[in-house]
């Protein structure tokens, strides 16, 4: 799958996940529903999260990698 279909995936998945979580809170405070629309947009955020490291990897992995400051700078 492309990388955007996948953020736009868990775009929708975090607002369904807040309308839930807000929606269920006004409407009978702390009740099952709720809860699940928290786990939505809880999932959501660590899926965002989990992609932006993978596409991190992936662009350091093509670069060849991002050499740390100094490590062989010192030797020299």
């Amino acid at each position: 799958m492309e990388t955007d279909t996948i953020y736009n995936g868990l775009l929708v998945g975090q607002v369904l996940g807040a309308v839930i979580l807000v929606t269920g809170l006004f409407q009978g405070g702390l009740t099952p529903v709720t809860i699940a629309g928290g786990v939505i947009l809880f999932l959501a955020i660590m899926g965002v999260a989990a992609m932006a490291i993978a596409v991190d990897t992936d662009e350091r992995a093509s670069d060849g990698g991002i050499p740390r400051s100094g490590s062989s700078q010192r030797n020299r």
